[in-house]
C-alpha cells in the first residue's frame, strides 16, 4: 500500500504551513517542541482516530510570530499535533511503502491480482454474497478462485502436450515422479488457494 498522507501533505489547507515531521516529540516528557520553540502537551485522546492530540496553550499560539506558517485555524484555536497509539508501526510502515520493493509489488499487484479480481467481478459474481456468514463468503471465494485456476490449467494444457499412455505420465521413476510432478503443480503461482481469512491472497493466479 501506498503512503496516502504523503500525498496529502503540503496541499490545500495544508500548503505553505509546517508540517508535522517539523514538530520535534521528546519520549521522555511526552511532549511537542514546535517550530517556534514552544512545548505541545498532550491534551485529549482521539478514540475514533486512535491518537493523541498535543497542543500548545491557545493564548501561546495565536500571539506566535510564525502562526501564520502553522496554521490556518482561526484566532484563539492551537495548532494541534496527533499521534497515533501505534506511532512507530506506523512510521515503519510508512518508511517500507517508499521503499523500492514496495513500489515493485505495487506494481505487480496492477497486472496480477487486480486482473484476477476484475474477472471474479465480471464473469463469477464476486461483488454480491451468496450467503450469509463469514464461513460461507468463505466457500463462494474458493469455488471462484477454483473455477479461475481451471480456466487457467486450460489454457495452458496444449503447452503441457497429449499424454499416450500411463508409463508417459509417470516417467521414467514410476509414482515417484508423478506424486514430484504434482507436487511442483500445486505450489506454481498460478494454482494456490490461501485462506482469506489468515490475510493471505486468495486469488493468486496468473492471467
Amino acid at each position: 500500500m501506498a503512503d496516502f498522507r504523503a500525498n496529502q501533505e503540503g496541499r490545500g489547507r495544508r500548503e505553505g504551513i509546517f508540517a508535522e515531521e517539523d514538530f520535534q516529540y521528546h519520549a521522555d516528557t511526552d511532549t511537542y517542541t514546535c517550530p517556534a520553540g514552544e512545548v505541545l502537551k498532550r491534551r485529549k485522546l482521539k478514540r475514533d482516530r486512535g491518537a493523541y492530540e498535543y497542543s500548545a496553550s491557545p493564548d501561546i499560539c495565536t500571539a506566535c510570530h510564525v502562526r501564520h506558517l502553522c496554521t490556518r485555524s482561526k484566532p484563539g484555536v492551537a495548532r494541534p499535533v496527533k499521534r497515533h497509539l501505534g506511532h512507530e508501526s506506523v512510521q515503519a510502515g510508512r518508511l517500507q511503502s517508499r521503499s523500492a520493493e514496495a513500489g515493485k509489488d505495487r506494481i505487480r499487484r496492477k497486472w496480477l491480482m487486480e486482473g484476477s479480481f476484475a474477472d471474479a467481478v465480471n464473469n463469477h459474481g464476486f461483488k454480491r454474497a451468496r450467503w450469509r456468514r463469514l464461513w460461507r463468503q468463505q466457500i463462494q471465494d474458493y469455488l471462484i478462485a477454483t473455477a479461475q485456476n481451471v480456466r487457467i490449467l486450460l489454457r495452458h494444457k496444449q503447452s503441457l502436450g497429449p499424454v499416450e499412455n500411463t508409463n508417459d505420465m509417470m516417467g521414467e521413476n514410476g509414482p515417484d515422479s508423478l506424486q514430484s510432478s504434482l507436487h511442483a503443480l500445486v505450489n506454481t503461482p498460478w494454482f494456490v488457494l490461501s485462506d482469506s481469512a489468515g490475510g493471505n491472497d486468495l486469488y493468486w493466479s496468473l492471467n
